[in-house]
C-alpha cells in the first residue's frame, strides 16, 4: 500500500519524470499500461473508457433479424481529451480498490516508487482553443500534492492518445531514467538531489539491470539497436541490432541476458510491408544474439496493429500477444529455457483484442500460490487473468466500469450469436427469427459456438449489478442466464420481466423466448403449446397493403416478418423428440459388465488359492469364542482334518 510519508526530492524528480514523458509518443493509448507494486500485491491502472450508456445494449436479443451475419466493431471508442479519467489501485488478493484520482481530462499511466509507497502520474486538463494544462501529481494514502503545473500552448487532437510512460528506476532507488523530448533522449537524474547525471540523445525505452549496475536503452533511427551503459555513466557500448521495439527490453534475474520482442520488415517494397515479430535473447557479456521463436508473420491484409510482451522476475515465463487484422487474438506463454510455447489461449473470445500485458513481478504466496497473475486490457477494459486456472477477473471497482464491462460483453455476444447461429429454413426459404438467440438443440452439444456462448454467459452473469434498478440490467441478466444454459434461472427471469413489462412487442418476444427455454428444459409439451399459441397469432399480425399496377389496384395481404418461424420451431422439436426416443429405445449396456478373464464369483469358476506350506496351529481370539472362521481358514481346516469315522464321534471329540 502507498505510504504516508513523502520525500520532497523524490517528488521533484517524479514531477520532471512524468511531464518529460508526457509528449514522447503522441500516438500511444492514454493510460494503457499497468503498474505492479514491487511486492506484486497491488496493481495500478487508469480507466479512460467512455461513460457507460444509461441503458445497456440488450435490444438486439429481442428484435427480429435476418440470418445473415451482422458484425461491427465491438471495441470501445477512443476516449476524448475532455472525458473523465480515473486512476485506480486494486489489491490482487482481496480485489479491493482505491480511487487515487478522478479528473476531467486525461491521466497518463501511473508509476510506483521503488519502495512501493507512493504513486506519481500526469494529468492533462483541456482548456480552450487547443490549449491545456499539464499537472504532475503525487499521491499516497493521505496526501495529494500538485508538484508542477505547466501550460501547453499547442494541444493537438492527437494528444488524447497520451504516451506510455516508460520510466526506469534503479533498484537501489538512487537514480531514475526519464524519457526526454526535444530532442528525443533519456535523462538520468539522481533522486536524492535532483541533479542531472547524464543525457542520452536519441534514446528511449530505458531498463535497469536487477543489480542496478547497468542501464539498457534503445537508440532509434531507421532501425532500433540496444545500447548498454555502466553504472559509472561513461561511454555506452553497442549491444545488438533488434529491429523495431515497442516495449522496454526485459532483463533476466541474473542480469546476464536480455529478452526483446521486435518487429522487422521482410519486404520493404511491399504495400503494406511484410513484417516478422520475433522473440530474441541477447547475452550482455559477449553480445551474442539468438532468435528464440517467431511470434507472427504479417503480409497482405494481415496487418500488424500492436504487440505486447511481459515476463516474470525469474524469467521463467515470457507472455506475449499480437494484434493482427483478420486473425484471432490469443495469449502465448513461452519458456525461454526450453525454447517452447507451452500454452496458447484466447481471453474470453478470440474476437476480442488483447493489449498491454503486465505479469506480476513476484511469486508471492500471500497473493497466489504460483504468482502467475497477468494484467491486460481486453477490448480496452482492464482484466486480471490467472495463467494456471484461466480464471478471468474483470477489474470493475465502481458502477461505471461494471457497466462498461457488461456493455462490452453484450455487444460482443451479439456479434458472435449472429455469426454462429444456423439459418432457419422453411420450405426452402430462409425466414426471420423473432428473437436473436438460437434454439437449444440447433447447435451440436460440444460445438465451439456453444462453448463461446457459455463463456459470455458465465462472465456476464458475474458482472450483473444486483442493486441496479434499471430494466436493462434485468434483461441483461436474462440474456446471460440463457447463454450459459441455466434454463430454470432464465424461466424465472422471464416471469420477473413480464410482471412489469407493458410493451406488447417485447411481451411477444418474451413468449418466443419462453418456448425456447421450454425446449432447453426438455419440456416439449409446453413448448409445443406455446408455439401453437404463437402460430394462432400470425394471422392477426398480418397486414393489408394496397398495390397499384398496370392491371389496376389490388389488395395484398402481407404476413408478419417472422411468419413461418413457429413451423420451423415445431419441426426442430419433433426432431429432438425423435432423437430422445431413439436414445430411450437403444439397448442399454449392463453397468455390471464382467471381464471374461476375471469371471463372476459363485459360478463354479473360482480359482482356489493354494494353501500355504506351513499353516501352523489355528489361533482363535479368546474374547471372541463364537466368532466364525474365515472362509479360507475353514477351507484349509477341512482339507487338513479328515472326517471322523462312523460311530466313533465321542472318541474323535476327546
Amino acid at each position: 500500500m502507498v505510504s504516508q510519508r513523502l520525500n520532497p526530492p523524490w517528488l521533484r524528480i517524479a514531477g520532471m519524470v512524468a511531464f518529460v514523458a508526457l509528449l514522447l509518443a503522441p500516438n500511444a493509448r492514454a493510460g494503457s499500461s499497468f503498474a505492479w507494486s514491487p511486492d506484486g500485491k497491488w496493481v495500478a491502472y487508469v480507466d479512460q473508457s467512455p461513460p457507460a450508456p444509461a441503458r445497456l445494449p440488450v435490444d438486439w436479443f429481442f428484435k427480429p433479424s435476418n440470418d445473415s451475419t451482422e458484425t461491427g466493431d465491438v471495441r470501445p471508442p477512443a476516449a476524448k481529451l475532455s472525458e473523465r479519467s480515473r486512476l485506480w489501485v486494486t489489491q490482487v488478493q482481496t480485489r479491493k480498490s482505491v480511487l487515487i484520482e478522478d479528473a476531467v481530462g486525461t491521466i497518463a499511466a501511473p508509476i510506483w516508487s521503488p519502495d512501493g509507497r507512493s504513486i506519481a502520474f500526469v494529468r492533462m486538463i483541456p482548456s480552450r482553443e487547443g490549449r491545456g494544462t499539464a499537472e504532475i501529481v503525487i499521491r499516497d494514502t493521505t496526501n495529494r500534492r500538485v508538484l508542477l503545473t505547466k501550460a501547453v500552448d499547442d494541444l493537438p487532437h492527437e494528444i488524447s492518445q497520451l504516451p506510455k510512460i516508460t520510466l526506469a528506476w534503479s533498484p537501489d532507488g538512487k537514480f531514475i531514467a526519464v524519457p526526454a523530448i526535444q530532442p528525443m533522449g533519456v535523462a538520468i537524474f539522481r533522486v536524492d538531489t535532483g541533479r542531472l547525471i547524464k543525457s542520452l540523445d536519441g534514446a528511449m525505452l530505458p531498463a535497469w539491470s536487477p543489480d542496478g549496475t547497468k542501464l539498457l536503452y534503445v537508440s532509434t533511427g531507421d532501425e532500433d539497436w540496444l545500447e548498454l551503459l555502466d553504472s559509472h555513466f561513461g561511454a555506452s557500448r553497442h549491444l545488438a541490432d533488434v529491429g523495431h521495439l515497442e516495449a522496454p527490453p526485459i532483463f533476466s534475474r541474473d542480469g546476464q541476458t536480455v529478452i526483446t520482442l521486435s518487429r522487422a520488415r521482410t519486404q520493404r517494397g511491399a504495400t503494406p510491408p511484410s513484417e516478422e515479430v520475433e522473440l530474441w535473447r541477447v547475452r550482455v557479456d559477449d553480445n551474442k544474439t539468438e532468435r528464440l521463436t517467431t511470434v507472427a508473420t504479417t503480409s497482405g491484409d494481415r496487418i500488424l496493429h500492436s504487440t505486447s510482451v511481459t515476463a516474470d522476475r525469474d524469467g521463467e515465463n515470457v507472455v506475449f500477444a499480437t494484434s493482427i487484422a483478420n486473425e484471432p487474438s490469443q495469449v502465448s506463454r513461452f519458456h525461454p529455457r526450453e525454447r517452447s510455447v507451452v500454452d496458447k489461449f484466447p481471453m474470453l473470445d478470440p474476437t476480442l483484442s488483447i493489449e498491454n500485458l503486465a505479469l506480476s513481478p513476484v511469486n508471492n504466496l500471500d497473493v497466489k500460490p504460483s504468482g502467475a497473475m497477468l494484467a491486460l486490457r481486453l477490448n480496452g477494459l482492464p482484466l486480471l487473468c490467472d495463467l494456471d486456472s484461466r480464471q478471468l477477473v474483470p477489474l470493475t471497482p465502481d458502477a461505471d466500469l461494471r457497466a462498461a464491462w457488461t456493455a462490452m460483453v453484450l455487444t460482443s455476444a451479439d456479434q458472435i450469436v449472429r455469426e454462429l447461429r444456423p439459418q432457419s429454413i422453411v420450405a426452402g426459404h430462409a425466414i426471420k427469427r423473432p428473437i436473436a438467440p438460437p434454439m437449444p438443440g440447433e447447435l451440436e452439444f460440444n460445438s465451439e459456438a456453444l462453448h463461446r456462448f457459455r463463456r459470455f454467459g458465465r462472465i456476464g452473469h458475474d458482472l450483473i449489478d444486483k442493486s441496479a434498478n434499471e430494466p436493462s440490467w434485468e434483461l441483461a441478466n436474462l440474456i446471460f442466464d440463457y447463454l450459459r444454459e441455466d434454463y430454470p434461472a432464465a424461466l424465472q427471469d422471464i416471469e420477473a420481466v413480464e410482471t412489469h413489462e407493458a410493451d406488447p412487442n417485447l411481451r411477444l418476444r418474451l413468449l418466443n423466448l419462453r418456448a425456447q427455454v421450454f425446449v432447453g428444459l426438455s419440456d416439449f409439451e409446453r413448448a409445443r403449446g406455446t408455439l401453437a399459441y404463437l402460430k394462432s397469432l400470425e394471422t392477426t399480425r398480418s397486414r393489408k397493403v394496397i398495390e397499384e399496377s398496370s392491371s389496376g389496384v389490388s389488395l395484398l395481404k402481407v404476413s408478419a416478418p417472422d411468419a413461418g418461424w413457429t413451423d420451423y420451431a415445431l419441426g426442430r422439436i419433433a426432431r429432438l423428440e425423435a432423437d430422445a426416443a431413439k436414445e430411450d429405445a437403444a439397448p442399454i449396456e449392463p453397468t455390471d459388465h464382467r471381464n471374461f478373464d476375471a469371471p463372476q464369483p459363485g459360478l463354479g469358476l473360482d480359482i482356489i488359492p493354494e494353501p500355504p506350506k506351513n499353516l501352523g496351529p489355528l489361533q482363535i481370539r479368546p474374547d471372541f469364542p463364537n466368532q466364525p472362521l474365515p472362509d479360507n481358514r475353514r477351507m484349509f481346516l477341512e482339507r487338513r482334518i479328515p472326517p471322523p469315522p462312523p460311530g466313533n464321534l465321542e472318541r474323535f471329540h476327546n
